[in-house]
Order: C-alpha cells, then sequence, then structure tokens
C-alpha cells in the first residue's frame, strides 16, 4: 500500500515546514492512481484550494484516471476541469485536454458507457 504512505507524507509536509506545490500534490494524485485509489483521489483533489494550491489539468486528467470504470465521476471532473480553467475545449491556453477526454472516455468504455 505504497500510494498510502505517499498520502501520509504529503499530508505531514507541512508539520515538518515542507511546502506543498502542484506538483507534489500531483504526485500523490500518481500514487492513488498506481493504487486505484478514486476515492483517496477525490479528496485531495478537493483539498488542493484548500491549500492554496490551483487546481490544474494534469492533476485534474490524473484523478480522472483514478476513476476506473466509475465513468460519471470521471466525466463528472472532466466538466469541472473546464470550469476551473474557465476554457473551453479547444482553447489553447486551457480547459480539457485531449488527455483530458482520452481519460474521461477510458473510464467509459470500461463500462460501456458512451454519451
Amino acid at each position: 500500500a505504497q500510494w498510502r504512505r505517499a498520502l501520509q507524507l504529503f499530508q505531514a509536509a507541512p508539520q515538518f515546514r515542507i511546502v506543498t506545490d502542484v506538483v507534489s500534490c500531483g504526485a500523490a494524485l500518481g500514487a492513488c492512481e498506481k493504487g486505484a485509489e478514486w476515492h483517496a483521489a477525490l479528496l485531495l483533489l478537493d483539498a488542493m484550494p484548500k491549500r492554496s494550491l490551483e487546481v490544474d489539468g494534469i492533476c485534474v486528467n490524473t484523478a480522472i484516471s483514478c476513476m476506473g470504470g466509475r465513468w460519471l465521476l470521471a466525466v463528472g471532473l472532466l466538466a469541472k476541469l473546464a470550469v476551473v480553467t474557465g476554457r473551453r475545449a479547444g482553447e489553447v491556453t486551457g480547459g480539457p485536454s485531449v488527455i483530458s477526454y482520452t481519460v474521461a472516455m477510458s473510464a467509459c468504455e470500461m463500462c460501456q458507457q458512451w454519451l
């Protein structure tokens, strides 16, 4: 359960005066992805603003990858990415990317859910 240890380290970082950033949060999300821990990934993503961390496309894409066959959650995160960035699909400077759509479609494919 290395994902659990990674999350513990991330959560304990402030106690040791270690500043967390989007990259370290992305690494923690990556650990959730490897452990297929979708619930922990959602909690971590929701906690980012509370830590004054900007939710970016990479973190959301990683969280979407954690959803596995939970296609509704994956599609919901895809929609959240568009809202968080304030961009529409296809705009160069933000919004859902090809990767975002690909990982969301993979979740739909696992359950054979086609929108």
